[in-house]
């Protein structure tokens, strides 16, 4: 039993320390985003691409991996997007250009899928009373690595240059790929069919053209002919992919799965749930970083307002297990409407009371851990509610929608604070009201998150639906 219970942690602590590098590598140049245009001569539209090329090839590419983990093996996949890390930062490092650096980023964004995937594989292969605790310090591990992320990179671009942030994405990847080859088995859960390519296309064509009209909404403007061209190219593509979906024998998403009330519910409330953690990331960075004489902020440089961030990842860290324990024992309704009233709460008071360093970064100490309470009780509350064999595709469904939430937070806050902007010195900057609505805005997607988990089943309800969803036969294996 003490061996079982050693190979548990040691596959977990692989799995966590995997999710936490891909976190890293998602946020690694978000602090210095304002940075980039002047280090490579470029726009800062075009800069912007770094960022949009991660998160498009991560959403796109998540389902498809996801699924060809529950058919392939999910320790196999693991490793492509390992790889993917660490061919995608060696590229960085090389790159003499913008456009060879976006195809760096955008290789990184493969690595993603590693999230669903790791999670599907604590199902097959961690003891039943130790999987809500596996899960949430995964979800405590991507949100202490986004902290870290944000916190770090200033420090490692003045100390070392920014090439060096992709070395170190590079040695993390090549550690881990090592790791799993040493720690983690391949799960013997397999769902069989075929790989249901002309789905996954669809899927790709819609999911590209509605987040790159989110992303880009900001920069492009909401009524410009590229802007109206995605989302209308983004609802057809949706349409046709249905259709194709409820035709096709093997499916990439199975509709009959994703249609059962409490995976809808979960995935909805995903989408909220990851704009107010993105908001939360955004705010507290850009609102650190505002001088002084704007009159309200507090003039932090890159460095500082890293540092400043550093409390909410160790809150998140601390409150993991405590999270694990919840879920295991009241459910994942009972975390997800907790983590709804802390989101709320948190996001109302800071619409009041950010007018120093210490009220700022309390103020994203309480909206972290509202983040880690939520993120690790969904993915429990998808895996409750579908068949072992799709564990990693639902998951990966699951990790689109909360991408989709967080290119949401972009695009909505970069529209608040510039529609509230007045010019400082030789700049264009947000207001304290801008501020103020964008907290208002976040307080206002907590409670509505709250509203929808309570149409989620309470614990001990039978959710789960079993492989052969036409009989109807309900399980619960969580």
């Amino acid at each position: 039993m003490s061996d079982l219970r050693v190979a548990a942690s040691a596959i977990s602590g692989v799995l966590c320390a995997a999710a936490l590098a891909t976190a890293v590598m998602q946020t690694l140049l978000l602090a210095m985003y304002a940075e980039i245009p002047g280090l490579l001569h470029v726009t800062i539209d075009d800069a912007s691409w770094l960022l949009t090329a991660t998160l498009l090839v991560g959403a796109v590419a998540t389902p498809s991996l996801s699924r060809l983990a529950d058919m392939y093996g999910k320790r196999r996949m693991i490793l492509v997007c390992l790889s993917a890390l660490l061919v995608g930062s060696l590229v960085g490092v090389i790159a003499p250009s913008l456009p060879l650096l976006i195809a760096a980023r955008a290789l990184q964004g493969a690595s993603l899928a590693i999230v669903p995937i790791g999670m599907s594989l604590m199902r097959d292969e961690l003891p039943s009373e130790r999987l809500s605790g596996a899960v949430a310090l995964m979800s405590a591990a991507i949100a202490v690595g986004a902290a870290l992320g944000l916190s770090l990179t200033g420090l490692i671009y003045l100390r070392l240059g920014w090439h060096a942030l992709f070395w170190i994405c590079a040695a993390m990847g090549a550690v881990l790929i090592v790791a799993v080859l040493a720690v983690v088995p391949e799960s013997p859960v397999r769902s069989g069919g075929s790989f249901d390519l002309l789905g996954a296309v669809l899927l790709s064509m819609f999911l590209t053209a509605l987040l790159l009209g989110i992303t880009k909404s900001g920069v492009w403007g909401w009524r410009s002919p590229a802007i109206l061209l995605s989302f209308g190219t983004a609802a057809v593509m949706f349409v046709v992919w249905l259709r194709w979906e409820l035709r096709a024998r093997h499916p990439l998403v199975d509709l009959r799965v994703a249609m059962h009330r409490p995976v809808i519910v979960t995935n909805a409330a995903t989408v909220i749930f990851g704009l107010a953690m993105f908001v939360n990331l955004m705010a507290t960075s850009a609102l650190l970083q505002m001088p002084t004489t704007t009159g309200y902020g507090v003039g932090l440089t890159v460095v500082q307002a890293g540092f400043a961030m550093l409390p909410t990842a160790v809150a998140m860290v601390v409150l993991a297990p405590v999270a694990g324990r919840l879920t295991g024992r009241y459910g994942p309704r009972f975390t997800l409407i907790l983590a709804s009233v802390t989101f709320f709460l948190g996001y109302a008071l800071r619409a009041g009371f950010s007018n120093s360093a210490l009220q700022i970064s309390l103020g994203a100490v309480v909206c972290g851990c509202a983040n880690l309470l939520a993120f690790s009780a969904l993915p429990v509350s998808i895996m409750r509610s579908v068949p072992v064999s799709q564990t990693s595709a639902a998951n990966g469904v699951n990790t689109v929608a909360r991408y989709f939430g967080m290119a949401s937070a972009s695009a909505a806050v970069a529209a608040v604070l510039a529609a509230a902007s007045v010019p400082v010195g030789d700049r264009l900057l947000p207001t304290q009201d801008a501020f103020q609505h964008v907290f208002v805005l976040a307080a206002l997607a907590g409670a509505a998150a709250g509203i929808i988990t309570v149409f989620l089943p309470p614990a001990g309800s039978r959710t789960a639906v079993s492989e052969d969803v036409a009989e109807g036969v309900l399980v619960t294996d969580i």
